[in-house]
């Protein structure tokens, strides 16, 4: 369980404050049900959940968890992702399954096939589809929301760091 303060990973929503924890007087809502309160880190709405939701939820990984995640980037398997080029609905609903429940892990993993994925398609001159640009920039968001908390920087500077570290281990 989370304590109020706390932030979480919340399905495909991410990165999330906790905001409240306690019964819900929102009409609909089960009194006697405990809810969180999440605002989403990326957004203005408020989520209302049950504390024992079925939605996939996690801690953030720690500090020295998103160093070790990133000096480690370059040895992630990535897997193939062949077997999805030809269907755009089976290819979402892979990339769903790895953001709806995903480890900051899987997640690095999402964004190494993608970017595998641009530069082969891009020495023949082609580009990324949207189910692949709208997929690699979630993943993104989310790695990058993630670890700038658990390492007490901006966004910007974490996507430095994980450039920075990439380009050094090559």
């Amino acid at each position: 369980m989370f304590d109020a303060g706390d932030y979480m990973i919340y399905g495909s929503h991410g990165v999330c404050h906790v905001d409240e924890i306690g019964l819900s007087d929102v009409q609909g809502f089960d009194e006697a049900r405990a809810y969180y309160t999440l605002s989403p880190m990326n957004s203005d709405m408020k989520i209302y959940t049950p504390v024992d939701t079925q939605v996939f939820i996690r801690p953030l990984v720690s500090g020295e968890e998103a160093r070790t995640l990133i000096e480690s980037m370059s040895s992630i398997e990535d897997g193939d992702y062949g077997q999805y080029c030809g269907n755009t609905k089976v290819l979402s609903a892979h990339y769903d399954r790895l953001i709806q429940r995903g480890s900051a892990e899987r997640l690095l993993k999402l964004i190494k096939i993608i970017h595998r994925k641009h530069d082969e398609i891009a020495s023949g001159g082609k580009k990324l589809n949207q189910t692949d640009r709208t997929y690699l920039r979630r993943a993104e968001e989310m790695v990058c929301d993630e670890f700038a908390i658990a390492l007490d920087m901006s966004v910007d500077g974490v996507k430095r760091y994980m450039d920075d570290t990439v380009e050094a281990s090559r």
